[in-house]
């Protein structure tokens, strides 16, 4: 299923074409990590996947040509480790197969690359930091991660410039905290892939209540978060519906399109007369 419309479905001869078009590469990233008793493995791959076909659609609109690289789907899961099917691995493995992958790009002519990722582990995110960096000094490579301004500020990241995109889009997060495998991760997996969600099991489960300290305990990872959230989700799963899910995505989508055509116009990657409208 992640790998229709990537290049996985395309020939050779097709990505150099597109190559040969300077098409970008939207890389989505994800992990292979539990969601709760009610959704699969699958969901932060399927997710990331899912954010590169609508940005792809959204940037088409504006005639920038983009590809959407195989999704990748190891990386790193210390928060929920002790749970089975939450596969991690090492970070030096992480960074290494990364900038392996770009590299590759680079080496088949694509100028300009950009992570989409959809797993908010610190260790991942910071290891996905330091990949672009390590692959941009090494072998030359254009690439780029776009984090939102609540990742930034939750994370503490400071890394130069051009490296990371910030994007303006800052999730509201109320007293009680709803992160993972809650209401908006159910959402958007009935909306689009109905079949990795039990929906009937989704409403039955009672919300977690947990709030920014227990934040803490949750970035502890491994024993002390699974005593933390001992069904495996952090939120109120109950709380879904399909018109929350699209509307997740689409405005996601948006946002992150808008801003990797305006870093491309501002920096001189990208010559038109168009421009974004909202």
């Amino acid at each position: 299923m992640i790998f229709k419309d990537t290049m996985a479905s395309m020939t050779w001869k097709e990505i150099e074409a597109e190559a040969e078009n300077d098409a970008i590469v939207l890389f989505p990233v994800g992990v292979i990590e539990e969601h709760g008793p009610h959704l699969t493995l699958a969901i932060d791959s399927l997710c990331s996947y899912l954010l590169c076909k609508h940005i792809k659609k959204e940037l088409e609109k504006k005639q920038i040509a983009s590809l959407i690289s195989p999704p990748y789907y190891w990386g790193i899961n210390n928060a929920t480790a002790a749970f089975p099917g939450s596969f991690t691995i090492r970070k030096e493995t992480f960074r290494n197969i990364i900038v392996d992958l770009l590299h590759c790009l680079h080496r088949w002519g694509f100028n300009n690359i950009f992570l989409i990722n959809w797993h908010g582990d610190r260790e991942h995110i910071f290891t996905l930091v330091d990949a672009i960096s390590e692959a941009r000094i090494n072998f030359g490579v254009r690439c780029y991660i776009l984090l939102t301004e609540y990742e930034i500020k939750r994370l503490k990241i400071s890394c130069p410039q051009p490296l990371l995109i910030e994007v303006k889009y800052d999730p509201p997060i109320g007293d009680d905290v709803d992160i993972h495998a809650g209401s908006d991760e159910v959402s958007v997996i009935l909306n689009y892939f109905p079949e990795h969600v039990n929906d009937e099991l989704a409403s039955q489960l009672e919300p977690t209540n947990l709030t920014k300290d227990d934040l803490k305990i949750w970035n502890k990872g491994w024993t002390d978060t699974r005593k933390l959230i001992p069904e495996g989700y952090f939120g109120n799963p109950s709380k879904f519906s399909r018109e929350k899910g699209k509307k997740i995505i689409e405005e996601i989508s948006i946002k992150y399109a808008k801003q990797i055509f305006m870093f491309l116009k501002e920096n001189q990657l990208l010559i038109k007369k168009n421009d974004f409208k909202n």
